[in-house]
């Protein structure tokens, strides 16, 4: 039997038996800190083409199927799991101050804020957390606007230069992401006036930002298996996107007037990049990329995912 044969029958009958078990209640355990393992499929896959010829590269393409499976699983499962429900702050009071905790027996809501002063030309968010689901949909008269439920954040503010805001958020990492009472959503409302540098270290998670009222310099991801939905505006002048994820879902929406380039290695990734041509390989341009005075960036590192990037 051919190797190919091997490898896509064990991912498709793995992938199969994960989601019908799932979807019967027959799955006990939760998977959503499998995707950490992704990487043992690309060292299997090495292996596979190391034995050659032997049976070992059929027994060792098998295996990494299994592990493909079970990763894409993994990410489905955290991003299903973390927006099963919508955002709902309604039924809290947040009061104006800085920083404020309310608690209840099961979960923990907190809201942090600082106020916009025009002196503030460009600003800094640095969010880093595990696993979570996270939006950016609304903007804000403040400089920023946040409200989490799950775990605690910590926070701290500064200024350089009193022009340049820098705000940073991290997350405690000692959360047994496993329970099924656990929750970690974020709703974060952004002010429309500085040029934003948007930073995002996150874990597997679900993310749906609208990024279209801002003027973003540079937007960089470091995620593991996610689920992350962008829309992106008309930038100033250039915006460069970084991203460097595990096993995803990546949907990217620009705009048609905009002169984009995405240059990414993802060679075991699916992808449909609608509106762009091939330059050479891991190279693509819109036909109108060098007249164009405003332009978008991509700069794509990623494991086994499935990118599409539109232009709307």
């Amino acid at each position: 039997m051919k190797t190919k044969t091997i490898f896509w029958g064990a991912f498709f009958i793995t992938l199969g038996l994960l989601f019908l078990l799932n979807n019967l209640g027959s799955l006990n355990y939760e998977f959503y800190n499998l995707w950490k393992f992704w990487p043992a499929f690309i060292v299997l896959l090495g292996l596979a083409l190391l034995f050659k010829g032997s049976v070992f590269k059929s027994f060792f393409s098998g295996l990494a199927a299994i592990i493909l499976a079970l990763t894409i699983f993994a990410g489905f499962s955290s991003a299903k799991y973390f927006f099963t429900d919508e955002f709902n702050w309604s039924e809290h009071d947040w009061d104006n101050d800085n920083l404020v905790i309310i608690r209840d027996k099961e979960h923990k809501y907190s809201t942090f804020s600082e106020d916009y002063n025009p002196s503030y030309k460009k600003a800094k968010l640095y969010f880093n957390s595990g696993a979570g689901a996270f939006k950016i949909k609304q903007t804000t008269n403040k400089l920023f606007f946040v409200n989490s439920e799950g775990i605690k954040y910590n926070y701290s503010f500064k200024t350089e230069d009193d022009n340049f805001a820098i705000i940073n958020f991290w997350g405690k990492h000692n959360i047994r992401w496993f329970k099924k009472n656990f929750r970690n959503r974020t709703a974060i409302e952004l002010n429309t006036n500085p040029a934003w540098i948007l930073d995002f270290e996150l874990g597997a998670c679900a993310m749906d930002f609208d990024l279209t009222p801002y003027d973003i310099k540079e937007l960089n991801f470091e995620i593991g298996a996610a689920s992350l939905k962008l829309k992106l505006g008309v930038p100033k002048e250039e915006t460069r996107v970084i991203i460097d994820a595990g096993a995803s879902s990546i949907n990217i929406s620009i705009p048609q007037s905009v002169g984009s380039e995405i240059d990414a290695d993802i060679s075991l990734s699916s992808k449909n990049f609608e509106g762009f041509y091939k330059i050479k390989s891991g190279l693509y341009r819109t036909p109108n990329f060098k007249e164009a005075v405003k332009k978008i960036y991509f700069n794509i590192d990623s494991g086994v995912s499935s990118i599409i990037i539109s232009r709307r």
